[in-house]
């Protein structure tokens, strides 16, 4: 049997080697490819990834062994540079590069599951053979993280500084202190204050010396603490450019400021406070002489019950000379005297609270009122008391003669009224009685009488007889009801009320009373029968 040549020229040995050499090409390839530090991601020309290096499973937080590509794209989320904007598959630089768009140098931002989100720089091409019918495509990513963050702190950092420096040009510039930045005691800035309040422009300003707004007296003191870094407020005597000078307090320290350590130098105009204090001086010393010499007692006293302040010559009348008691507790001094520690306690509670006490024999009139700080809170009282024990002497000695006056005035009445009685018994037991008779007998003489005319005429004075009768008994009534001491005076008012209401005027009238002769004296019902 003839032998036949089945690989004739070794067609089959060559294609063996070739794919080994290729072989061994491409794993050489991914070894290089897997020792790089960007990540590289390749897909063929449908867009189904291909390739994948070692640094893009460690960038995309994968597990370091082939894994699908479905899988793969399951672990992580793309962004926008922003972090925070879902990056849309035309905008992935894979599927940008595969549809043949410049992808150079675009930025984004991969959270993969369980790591740090980290920002990628992503460089992509086009693959294509050498007749250029298309393969797919090819990116590479670059971890940029670190170099973000740098950046990112630096413009925070040059952020921050340049507000820092806006804030503290704004807050000086609104600040009603003059404020300068010097260094080795020449200044660089000023603010408008201090333009304001020393005539130097800042033009003018700058370059010179602090020392030339402070007085020559206080020059040399201001010289040593620029020197020794002294950061205390002091006072000096300022020196303006026009030469006048005012009183000022200084308040320095060190800082940094555009990079060079400076002094910063905050001087206050302290004209108004300087007199205030003079004032509030000179105020003291009159109120300190006012409330020591008068005759009154002005006192303070503290939340617990300490007196701070007790002044006025009042206190001699309690045998106390000005400020003994300061430092006592009145609770303790005046533990006898319940009503005036119940007016202290009111009056810490918070109330204002005037009350009378009596101390050792002298009444005093006391105005309490709480003293409270800046927040409206009580940390004590205010006292002021007058010794009133020679005027409520004098308001008894007048209550006792208004009583006497009452007396005597009620004896007089008493006495009138037993006059009135008297006189109205006469008028009725002497002169009614007798003018009734005259009547009566008239009234015979009439009937003996034959003549008319002369029973005309008695009949006139008959009536003239009535007439009186009725007067006299009307100033009986007036006097005094003559039926009372017999009758009461419940009776006697009855009887009075019919005769000089109802018979005079037509009103029916009615009077009730309980007893009231059984519980009064004549004299009382005298008085009480001339009110009605």
């Amino acid at each position: 049997m003839a032998l036949t040549n089945r690989d004739p020229g070794g067609e089959t040995s060559k294609r063996k080697k070739a794919e080994a050499a290729l072989e061994k090409r491409r794993v050489f390839q991914e070894a290089v490819l897997d020792c790089i530090a960007d990540g590289i991601v390749a897909c063929d020309r449908e867009g189904t990834l291909t390739y994948f290096n070692r640094a893009t499973l460690e960038l995309h937080g994968l597990p370091l062994e082939p894994i699908a590509p479905e899988e793969w794209a399951s672990h992580y989320d793309l962004y926008e540079p922003d972090g925070k904007t879902p990056l849309t598959r035309e905008r992935v630089p894979l599927f940008r590069a595969l549809k043949g768009e410049d992808v150079s140098a675009q930025e984004m931002v991969i959270a993969a599951k369980g790591r740090p989100a980290r920002t990628l720089l992503a460089t992509g091409r086009k693959l294509a053979d050498s007749n250029g019918n298309p393969l797919g495509a090819v990116v590479s990513m670059h971890d940029i993280t670190e170099r973000k963050q740098a950046e990112d702190a630096l413009r925070k950092s040059e952020d921050a500084t340049r507000q820092s420096e806006e804030r503290c040009r704004a807050l000086s510039e609104a600040a009603f202190e003059a404020i300068f930045f010097s260094e080795k005691g020449v200044c660089l800035e000023q603010n408008a204050t201090a333009e304001k309040m020393f005539g130097y422009t800042l033009a003018e300003a700058v370059g010179r010396h602090g020392t030339e707004w402070i007085a020559a007296e206080d020059r040399e003191t201001v010289m040593n603490n620029m020197r020794s870094g002294h950061e205390g407020r002091y006072e000096v005597t300022a020196l303006r450019k026009d030469g006048s000078t005012f009183p000022a307090e200084i308040h320095a320290r060190m800082m940094r400021y555009q990079g060079r350590a400076v002094r910063v130098t905050a001087l206050t105009d302290i004209t108004e406070r300087k007199e205030m204090e003079t004032a509030l001086i000179d105020s003291e010393e009159r109120f300190r002489a006012l409330v020591t010499n008068t005759e009154e007692i002005v006192y303070v006293i503290s939340r617990d019950g300490t007196f701070l302040l007790s002044e006025g010559k009042g206190l001699s009348r309690l045998g106390l000379k000005p400020g003994e008691v300061v430092g006592q507790s009145v609770f303790d001094l005046y533990r006898e005297n319940p009503d005036m520690l119940d007016a202290h306690r009111r009056a810490l509670d918070g109330d204002s609270v005037i009350a009378e006490v009596d101390v050792d024999g002298n009444c005093f009139k006391s105005w309490y009122a709480p003293y409270r700080n800046q927040k409206n809170e009580v940390i004590g009282l205010l006292g002021y008391s007058i010794n009133i024990t020679e005027q409520k002497e004098a308001q008894e000695r007048e209550r006792r003669y208004q009583e006497r006056l009452k007396a005597l005035a009620f004896e007089l009445t008493l006495s009138e009224e037993r006059e009135r009685r008297r006189l109205a018994m006469d008028l009725h037991d002497h002169a009614g009685q007798s003018l009734a008779l005259a009547r009566i007998r008239l009234a015979a003489a009439k009937k003996a009488a034959g003549d008319a005319g002369l029973s005309a005429t008695l009949d006139e004075v008959s009536q003239a007889l009535l007439e009186a009768v009725h007067e006299t008994q009307n100033v009986v009534y007036e006097l005094g009801s003559p039926s009372m001491h017999a009758l009461g005076l419940d009776a006697a008012i009855s009887e009075w009320m019919e005769s000089r209401i109802a018979s005079r005027h037509g009103l029916k009238t009615e009077f009730t009373a309980d007893k009231l002769d059984a519980r009064l004296g004549d004299d009382i019902q005298a008085i009480l029968f001339r009110n009605v």
